[in-house]
């Protein structure tokens, strides 16, 4: 009986959440958060936004209750619950698809880099090499399509991301140069501080899928 839990979403984070061609959003953490209905009688309505900017300003004003597909860090923990991880996030260094001198994150201190505003990932980079140029912009695929055009050196971003990217720009000629093990940033569902009680139910919710659901999920 309890009204739909607002649920923010950012529509160019695919494969975890995006508006697919019938303009209905889809994604992993949109099945997820179908299971999660199917499961528990919650009911949810996505709010799109543009941008992680913008969804931390909802966020911020209270306008949504749930984020899907965020990293848990001390300034977020500021205003945000967690639950347990739903996806370990796997980090890899993007290039261009002739360009091999960029195997790993030490090789990028003097790189010109195209990082994602307000992803963590960028956050941690920036700490990790202070000297590298970075050219911040709105989204993952805005910066792989910066990396193809000749702009960067390279991006580092999310393997899923990347490959979701790749599958739908095949002529795009960029490559997995690396990966990052020292970034990992498991994916939660983030909730408004002010409500414990929903964070408990999505945290059972979670823990009650099962490998093969999430399996299902994920492929």
């Amino acid at each position: 009986t309890h009204s739909p839990i607002r649920v923010g979403m950012t529509p160019e984070w695919a494969p975890f959440s995006y508006v697919n061609a019938e303009g209905t959003p889809a994604g992993i953490d949109i099945d997820l958060l179908t299971l999660i209905s199917q499961r528990t009688g919650l009911k949810f309505k996505l709010v799109p936004v543009e941008s992680w900017k913008d969804l931390r300003t909802l966020i911020k004003e209270s306008r949504v209750d749930v984020v899907t597909g965020i990293a848990e860090t001390p300034r977020r923990e500021e205003t945000l619950l967690f639950t347990r991880p739903y996806f370990q996030s796997v980090v890899g260094i993007v290039t261009r698809e002739s360009d091999r001198q960029f195997s790993h994150l030490a090789l990028l201190r003097h790189a010109t880099l195209a990082m994602p505003r307000s992803y963590v990932t960028t956050t941690a980079l920036t700490n990790r090499l202070p000297e590298a140029r970075i050219i911040l912009l709105d989204t993952a695929a805005d910066c792989l399509a910066c990396v193809e055009r000749h702009e960067p050196d390279a991006t580092v971003v999310n393997l899923f991301a990347t490959t979701q990217y790749l599958n739908a720009h095949p002529r795009d000629k960029l490559s997995i140069s690396g990966t990052v093990s020292e970034f990992e940033f498991p994916l939660r569902l983030g909730i408004r501080r002010d409500y414990p009680i929903l964070s408990t139910i999505l945290d059972q919710a979670l823990a009650s899928v099962t490998q093969q659901e999430s399996d299902d999920i994920m492929s």
